[in-house]
């Protein structure tokens, strides 16, 4: 049985059956089943790698580092890579975003067994200067806790990712 409604996308009264996605097509319920609609606003990113990062953990002069993704107020989190200071994480994440003047921030963190996780380094970008559609491949120097501060000179290593901001306006 197939229906369509004002919503953008399909709609199933059965929802085992129904193909959904955790982001990007979002489930909506309606009055008489369950669907999914396709959003407006679609970040696609991709944590590729980090490289010359900081050894936090001074017993084994390495880090176990991770990715903290914050963005249109989701948190998402990489895997973690145990005793690595150039990790390769390929991960790939969709974020919907609704509010045009969003900001995606990533924050590289040590993973640790007692206590708080340590801050490595971080990158912040606006969305709204990405919003052509098209796909940015690049690689950040990261930043330090305060991101507005510009004398912060030390080295925390780099992040290289890759994303599309896509917006569909109807």
């Amino acid at each position: 049985y197939y229906k369509t409604s004002l919503y953008q996308g399909e709609w199933s009264g059965i929802p085992f059956l129904t193909s959904l996605r955790p982001h990007g097509e979002g489930l909506i319920i309606f009055l008489d089943g369950w669907g999914y609609a396709k959003e407006d606003k679609v970040l696609y990113l991709t944590i590729i790698a980090c490289r010359h990062l900081n050894a936090a953990d001074i017993a084994t002069g390495a880090a176990d580092p991770y990715c903290e993704i914050k963005c249109n107020g989701m948190q998402l989190q990489t895997s973690i890579k145990w005793t690595n200071l150039n990790p390769k994480w390929h991960e790939n994440f969709e974020i919907d975003v609704t509010n045009p003047s969003a900001k995606l921030n990533i924050i590289v963190k040590d993973k640790d067994y007692f206590g708080s996780d340590d801050f490595m380094g971080q990158i912040e970008l606006k969305l709204s200067e990405f919003s052509d559609g098209k796909t940015y491949h690049a690689t950040y120097q990261l930043k330090g806790e305060v991101i507005t501060q510009q004398d912060d000179d030390e080295d925390r290593g780099e992040i290289e990712i890759r994303y599309v901001y896509e917006v569909w306006y109807s």
